[in-house]
């Protein structure tokens, strides 16, 4: 009797070290994964956070030029026939960037979703 609940008991417990191993390389595995997500966002918050400055550097050049340009004396005509040009690059460069932006928003929005069903337990 006591061979048979003995060769029971180091079943167990040789089972319970396989489920204890099993469950170590998930964890592991999570980690790098949690990890290697975590450098993919902060890359994507440098980029952003580049982009956010050309954005500001971008807003502050076009009130300087607006500034320059009402102390002109022909400011109407300079406006209507000679800044156009400039303004329509400027407009095209500011939706450009919120374009871009905007991309990273939506990555951004879809890793958060991802990572928590990448991050959650699989019952196999």
């Amino acid at each position: 009797m006591d061979l048979k609940r003995i060769k029971s008991e180091a079943f167990e417990m040789d089972l319970k070290i396989k489920q204890i191993m099993s469950a170590e390389q998930h964890v592991g595995q999570m980690k790098a994964v949690v990890e290697n997500e975590a450098r993919r966002l902060d890359e994507l918050l440098i980029k952003a956070v580049a982009e956010c400055a050309e954005i500001d550097r971008m807003r502050s050049e076009f009130r300087n030029a607006t500034v320059v340009q009402s102390n002109s004396g022909d400011a109407l005509d300079e406006h209507l026939f000679g800044m156009n040009n400039s303004n329509q690059n400027t407009h095209r460069r500011v939706e450009s960037v919120r374009a871009s932006l905007q991309k990273h928003y939506d990555y951004l929005d879809r890793y958060a979703g991802q990572k928590v069903a990448a991050v959650a337990p699989q019952n196999n």
